[in-house]
């Protein structure tokens, strides 16, 4: 997973994790569950948030839209959620980048993991770049569905 993080810090360079303790934070300044996050001001960033597992992920969707509303810039690693409200939100109000590959099992039963990153505000200059994060090209649906190499990226975004 730090890798992962290394290769979004690369593209954004964070200055604020949102949703930390101070032995996984990845970044200096972090807010912690004592801290509650979802209460406090998070600045406009840019920010990395990977809310904890075991929480309902829709109130801090709707905190990144709110940051991103002020300017912030927020990326948030979520599992997807195709039938929740909270991913359709991300849909209408951010850019989704969905992860695959090998690289990521969960630990207790070694099962494979999708995860997908969700940018919230000023990520439009970015998209309109022709590269994903790391420098990969961008991949067809054909690709990521399993033809494709492992750690593939597909971005959407909504229009305007």
């Amino acid at each position: 997973m730090s890798n992962l993080f290394k290769t979004f810090d690369d593209e954004f360079h964070f200055t604020l994790d949102a949703a930390a303790d101070a032995s996984n934070a990845k970044c200096k300044s972090y807010f912690t569950k004592e801290d509650n996050a979802l209460e406090m001001e998070w600045g406009r960033g840019p920010i990395w948030c990977n809310p904890p597992g075991n929480e309902d992920p829709e109130p801090w969707v709707r905190k990144a839209i709110n940051a991103a509303e002020k300017g912030a810039t927020v990326v948030m690693l979520l599992r997807p959620g195709l039938n929740k409200t909270w991913f359709h939100l991300c849909l209408r109000h951010g850019q989704v980048r969905f992860i695959g590959g090998n690289d990521f099992a969960c630990a207790e039963c070694g099962q494979h993991i999708e995860f997908c990153a969700v940018i919230f505000g000023g990520w439009h200059e970015r998209f309109t770049n022709a590269q994903s994060p790391g420098g990969k090209q961008r991949r067809t649906l054909d690709e990521v569905s399993g033809f494709g190499p492992a750690n593939t990226i597909l971005t959407f975004a909504r229009d305007g």
